[in-house]
């Protein structure tokens, strides 16, 4: 999934904002659903962000993503400790696990149209998402 840029105008900031979240969460939640059914690492994770957003910037609409992010951090920690304990690993030439990284960092959510800043963090959504495709793509049964 590719994550929309935001241009860094104020009257599009909402659109991008929860049209990437809802994409996210969409699809994050399709490959807990295919884990669960396809290849039986079952798991209860659900990824539910409350999807509204203040109209303009300020310190509530700042607070509110800074909730949304806390919500999408401590849901792929989650994720990232189910992989990393189940037998779906990866192992380097020498032997040792790969662990799956999906951390993503602090955002520094600025009260001013930062886009740069934001569109690091569509970035790191995205990468997520990349990790689970891969690792999709190398269990899924034929």
């Amino acid at each position: 999934m590719v994550m929309q840029m935001w241009d860094g105008l104020p009257h599009t900031f909402k659109q991008v904002w929860l049209g990437n979240l809802t994409e996210f969460q969409k699809a994050i939640n399709g490959y807990m659903d295919w884990m669960n059914v396809d290849i039986g690492l079952y798991n209860a994770l659900s990824l539910n962000i409350d999807l509204t957003l203040p109209d303009y910037f300020g310190r509530n609409r700042r607070n509110k993503i800074l909730e949304q992010m806390k919500d999408i951090r401590l849901f792929l920690v989650d994720v990232e400790k189910m992989l990393n304990a189940s037998s779906y690993q990866e192992y380097d030439d020498e032997g040792n696990m790969v662990p799956y990284r999906m951390a993503i960092k602090a955002l520094d959510v600025p009260l001013t149209n930062d886009a740069k800043n934001y569109n690091a963090l569509f970035k790191e959504l995205e990468h997520d998402l990349s990790v689970l495709s891969e690792f999709k793509d190398a269990n899924a049964s034929d």
